[in-house]
């Protein structure tokens, strides 16, 4: 298909996808119900409209420009809430960047680039994702991928356990990085607050082992919201578990930074963790 939907071809059915122009990003709705965002080539989940299990048929861009997931029988599922803004005829755009955007008044990516920030009505929030990897995969600064963390804060707005192991840590760290540590955790706690030009300037703001404490807190926040803990760890050993899932966006110099002075239980059974979901996903690309 092609990189939007709009009105004269207003529906994603499942098993359809959107690609971006550039085939940086693609946007399918799954047969388990889920509308999700993409990273090409990596296959990396960037958004999803977590309709999992739900009988999704189509997703639409509607007349009054909201974006609505449909069961067979027309029964709403999901939606953008955007139908009560005032905007006609728009499209939704998967762009190169790996943003998901709502564009009103015929507008596209390519047109008027200069003030097409004042034509998007909505977005996934994910548009640093792309720019933020290299040729090789590697996450350049910031250290963790803020469109991607900013799409977990929405997601989630901090579970006891996740408060438990920023706890943890935090004992455990140099002072200088718990200044940045106590920055994100901030955030953290005011999620509705939390747009992402202001975490890129509170993390902007902030210098080495500060940065580090903060793509540390942003890390536990992502595998909180990503991963369950098993039982019977320590918090110590939780907030290294939660902490290495959260920063598989990183590039290995950045992980092997982060890593350091966690517990290593942890560590260890997240490791092993996402070697066997590799394997199973890899296995499941072959079944199908």
């Amino acid at each position: 298909m092609t990189d939007h939907l709009d009105l004269h071809n207003g529906s994603l059915f499942v098993g359809q996808t959107l690609t971006s122009p550039g085939n940086k990003a693609y946007l399918t709705l799954q047969s388990d119900g889920n509308l999700v965002l993409y990273q090409s080539g990596t296959n990396m989940p960037l958004w999803a409209s977590n309709t999992a299990g739900k009988p999704a048929y189509r997703a639409s861009i509607q007349g009054d420009s909201n974006f609505v997931i449909y069961d067979k029988n027309s029964h709403p599922l999901w939606a953008t809430n955007t139908g009560n803004l005032g905007a006609h005829n728009s499209g939704i755009f998967v762009q190169d960047d790996g943003n998901l955007v709502i564009y009103k008044d015929n507008r596209s990516p390519t047109s008027d680039p200069s003030d097409r920030n004042k034509h998007a009505i909505w977005d996934s929030g994910t548009y640093m994702f792309a720019v933020n990897h290299n040729a090789q995969g590697n996450v350049h600064q910031p250290g963790f991928d803020l469109g991607v963390w900013m799409t977990k804060v929405a997601q989630s707005a901090g579970t006891s356990v996740e408060k438990a192991a920023l706890g943890a840590v935090k004992k455990n760290l140099p002072p200088a990085a718990v200044q940045g540590f106590d920055v994100a955790t901030k955030i953290l706690a005011n999620p509705a607050t939390a747009s992402l030009a202001a975490v890129s300037a509170a993390r902007g703001a902030l210098d080495g082992i500060a940065k580090q404490g903060f793509d540390l807190a942003g890390s536990i926040h992502v595998g909180a919201a990503t991963v369950q803990v098993p039982p019977g760890l320590t918090p110590d050993a939780q907030a290294a578990y939660l902490a290495t899932h959260g920063m598989q966006t990183q590039s290995a110099s950045n992980k092997a930074a982060l890593t350091v002075g966690l517990n290593p239980v942890g560590v260890s059974l997240a490791q092993q963790h996402l070697s066997w979901w590799g394997r199973l996903k890899a296995w499941w690309h072959r079944v199908l």
